[in-house]
């Protein structure tokens, strides 16, 4: 605005005094002539500053978006017309943003794969340009320089990034689209000689840069609204941010537990966000910012250090690794991480990552295990109660005419009743198994079902014989798997009948049937006094049967039960209907349940009651037995499942490199170097094959004994210095640093014995086998003595020992003493100690072990001292 007034200013004033000087019409023409041109050189002069003005103020915006760029990449997508590289010493792209160029097809975020100079589709003079000026950022020189590219113009301008030590990681390149800018001043140029036309392409350009300028200034206002809504949005996640800086870069070629280590000890948090905070139970960001990763972790455990392998073997990124560590409070926490680490110049120097809380997941299966394993034990608790039940029990529905159908369930007691397989009788139908003139009965009663009445009634049954079968059903309608069934429990009466007949006969008779029984007999009037009881209540009792004192007292103090229980019991007899209670535990120790059955006379009134005590102790005790039997069936079943899986690795692995280095010996470019080595390799294979099949045959013959033994005389110091002269050569042959001891317990002139070499041999070599093979360095000891006519023999070792829970399985078959991680790093068929065991009980002597988790073992077995023939 101040240069338009100028000018007009200018135009007047000029005017004014050219018409005072000139003399004539010829001289006022040059003099407007003269101050045409000198206006225009001096426009011209005034439009160049606003440009450069103008350019220099882009420039500078320039540089800050680069700056800005460096935490809030994704910012620049808001900037027209510039791209942006970040590139490593390799010319390789290691971030990219950007719109200005056309046809150059590179994706958002790119972590190296694209090379800037070869796989950029541009012209080669372009791409000299931007080498030289790639060079230049590299070498700290300051580089700008510009590129023509498809009729647009682009500014470059880069610089060098610098770590800690002052080395430069990478350069920064920037494009900037000034194709407007460029056909300005050639316009400009093109113009400048035609006055008129200049001036109002000045004007023209003049409201072209005050937009341009605003614009700017727009952009300007747009990058600090993006980086606040970045940060809010950072910040008001609800997964945790962290970033992790080294305090030194950490080189990329030492060795994995080197660089483990300096992720435990030589970082600190540098940054994180709230949700980070709150995760670890801090109180501000303070509290965490420059703790170390390990004290994250809460220790060096073994899953930490395998998360951190397998961070470093997948190229230092890790995509949903779970991790367990601890808050400021020292509770265990789970968490699912996603970490990158940001690699330069061959250095790791920072890791950013983010971390979601599972820990209340973590809970949740654990609970959700927890109860699965308490609703399958429980289902196996009731379906074991069902079919151990003594009374019948089935399950059925009722047709439309309310006739017994189709059976739903059964057990085993009805199974045998009925003489069928549970299968067949529930692929049938009830009725079937009903004596035909009783149908009509049936179908009378079962119409009280359909109105879910409970019934309590007799009734003939046909079983697969074709035999007739009088049995005692109680009923109730019950709901099962949404539909409406009869659930019937059938007791088998025609002993019951029998003995009602033979009571009628002859009453002495059934008194002696009765005290016959097991189980015990009350009979009681409906007043409920006890008319008769049996030996078995007598002696359960402790009652006399003449002075009949067997009362509901009585039988209240023997089983236990509440007065309530005894009490609807009674009265639920009286009422007509069978009723019995749960199992008790008596004070003597065993287990009963009581039934108490109505007494009907000849018309089926009820005159009394029945009280019947069953001793169940023995069906408690298979319930029992069955329980510990069915464990350790399931146990037995594991251990073979890991027997087969571990001896089919064993096997395969030999078998493998047998099969394999014999095909390579077939190929005619093998040197004669080579064919001994791998002669070597497959020896060396099939001697380990032969040992494990050597372990499954000795523990075949143990198992059936079939063990010969051989004794004969020998020297025995002689004996133990070969067997360590041998653990010695194996331990060379390995590298490790291990010294092999010997303890002789007798002179070398006493030392003849008379025992079996071979079966000894095979036992001292399957104890020191073991000793070497969970021993990195220390020592080895073989030692022996003589006690009391028994040579005492012990193996002692440094290596890692054994847990105290395993050492009481240890001699079972297929058990090893160590977990399962490392019985996949040492590998074994878990034979060896079952062998020797049995090799020893054969020879008449026992083995046992002393252990202690990291301090080593000591195996020590005896065997009797024989004189020679």
């Amino acid at each position: 605005m101040v240069y338009v007034v100028i000018s007009a200013l200018w135009i007047y004033t000029s005017d004014y005094f050219a018409s005072l000087i000139a003399k004539s019409a010829s001289d006022l023409t040059l003099i407007q002539n003269y101050k045409g041109i000198f206006f225009v050189i001096i426009s011209g002069f005034i439009i160049f500053y606003l440009i450069k003005r103008e350019l220099n103020k882009q420039r500078q915006l320039t540089n800050l978006m680069s700056e800005e760029n460096k935490l809030h990449t994704s910012l620049i997508e808001n900037l027209p017309h510039v791209d942006v590289f970040l590139f490593n010493p390799s010319k390789e792209v290691l971030f990219y943003k950007g719109h200005g160029i056309e046809k150059v097809s590179i994706e958002p975020q790119v972590s190296g794969a694209i090379n800037l100079i070869d796989d950029i589709p541009l012209d080669k003079e372009s791409v000299k340009k931007i080498s030289s000026l790639c060079d230049k950022i590299l070498d700290g020189k300051e580089a700008k320089d510009e590129l023509n590219y498809l009729g647009n113009y682009y500014e470059l301008r880069g610089t060098a990034l610098y770590d800690e030590d002052g080395e430069i990681y990478s350069g920064l390149l920037v494009l900037i689209d000034v194709t407007s800018q460029k056909h300005l001043i050639r316009d400009l140029n093109e113009r400048m000689a035609e006055y008129e036309a200049l001036y109002e392409e000045y004007l023209s350009q003049s409201e072209s840069l005050k937009k341009g300028y605003e614009e700017l200034q727009g952009l300007y206002d747009s990058l600090t609204q993006s980086e606040n809504k970045y940060r809010t949005f950072i910040e008001q996640t609800n997964d945790g941010i962290y970033h992790f800086e080294f305090r030194k870069p950490l080189d990329l070629n030492l060795p994995v537990d080197d660089q483990i280590k300096a992720f435990y000890y030589d970082t600190y948090l540098s940054d994180c966000n709230e949700a980070f905070v709150r995760m670890y139970g801090a109180k501000s960001k303070q509290d965490l910012l420059g703790v170390r990763l390990i004290d994250f972790y809460g220790g060096d455990e073994k899953s930490n250090y395998d998360t951190n392998k397998a961070f470093i073997a997948n190229n230092y990124k890790l995509i949903n690794q779970e991790t367990t560590e601890e808050d400021q409070d020292g509770n265990q926490v789970f968490f699912l991480n996603n970490t990158i680490g940001i690699i330069n110049d061959g250095h790791l120097r920072t890791i950013w990552g983010t971390q979601t809380d599972i820990t209340k997941q973590k809970q949740y299966q654990k609970e959700l295990i927890q109860a699965k394993e308490k609703a399958q034990q429980n289902e196996q608790k009731y379906y074991d109660l069902f079919n151990n039940l003594n009374d019948a029990v089935i399950l059925y529905d009722l047709e439309e005419n309310v006739f017994p159908n189709k059976v739903y369930e059964a057990n085993d007691e009805i199974c045998r009743l009925l003489k069928v397989d549970r299968e067949t009788l529930l692929n049938s139908n009830i009725s079937k198994f009903i004596e035909p003139s009783q149908f009509e009965s049936v179908k009378e009663r079962s119409k009280r079902h359909s109105q879910g009445q409970s019934q309590q009634f007799e009734v003939d049954l046909l079983n697969g014989d074709n035999e007739v079968i009088k049995v005692e059903v109680k009923t109730n309608v019950v709901e099962y798997g949404g539909k409406t069934l009869i659930l019937a429990i059938i007791r088998d009466i025609r002993e019951r009948k029998a003995a009602e007949l033979k009571i009628r006969e002859s009453y002495q008779f059934v008194q002696n049937i009765i005290n016959s029984f097991s189980d015990a007999i009350a009979v009681f009037d409906k007043s409920l006094v006890c008319s008769y009881f049996n030996q078995a209540m007598e002696l359960l009792l402790q009652e006399s049967n003449e002075g009949k004192k067997v009362c509901k007292k009585s039988i209240l103090k023997f089983s236990g039960l509440s007065e309530k229980t005894l009490e609807d019991s009674f009265t639920q007899a009286l009422a007509g209907n069978i009723s019995r209670t749960d199992d008790f535990k008596a004070a003597t120790g065993n287990w009963y349940y009581a039934s108490f059955i109505p007494n009907l006379d000849t018309s089926e009134e009820v005159i009394g009651i029945i009280v019947i005590i069953t001793d169940i102790s023995g069906r408690k005790k298979m319930e029992l037995d069955l329980a510990k039997e069915r464990d350790k069936a399931k146990q037995s079943d594991h251990l073979k499942s890991a027997f087969l899986a571990n001896m089919s690795h064993e096997i395969r692995t030999p078998m493998n490199s047998i099969i394999g280095f014999s095909e390579m010996l077939e190929d005619d470019d093998v040197t004669e170097l080579e064919r001994k080595q791998y002669s070597g390799i497959i020896r060396t294979n099939s001697n380990n094959l032969l040992r494990i099949i050597d372990d499954i045959l000795n523990i075949a013959k143990i198992e059936t004994q079939q063990v010969s033994y051989y004794y004969s005389s020998f020297a025995l110091n002689q004996f133990v210095e070969d067997l360590a002269a041998n653990l010695r050569m194996i331990i060379n042959r390995k590298g490790k640093d291990i010294t092999v001891k010997t303890v002789k317990g007798l002179k070398d002139t006493e030392d003849t014995i008379y025992s079996d070499k071979e079966r000894l041999q095979q036992v001292i070599t399957n104890l020191m086998t073991n000793a070497e093979k969970f021993t990195d360095s220390g020592s080895i000891q073989i030692s022996y003595e003589v006690k009391k006519k028994q040579l005492v023999f012990k193996v002692s070792d440094t290596g890692i020992g054994i847990a105290p829970e395993t050492q009481k399985t240890i001699f079972e078959r297929f058990r090893q003493g160590t977990d399962e991680y490392q019985t996949r790093k040492y590998g074994g068929t878990g034979l060896g100690l079952p062998i020797a065991k049995g090799i020893l009980e054969g020879m008449g002597g026992d083995i046992s072990v002393e252990s202690e988790p990291g301090k080593g073992a000591t195996f020590t077995f005896s065997v009797p001292m024989m004189d020679s023939p």
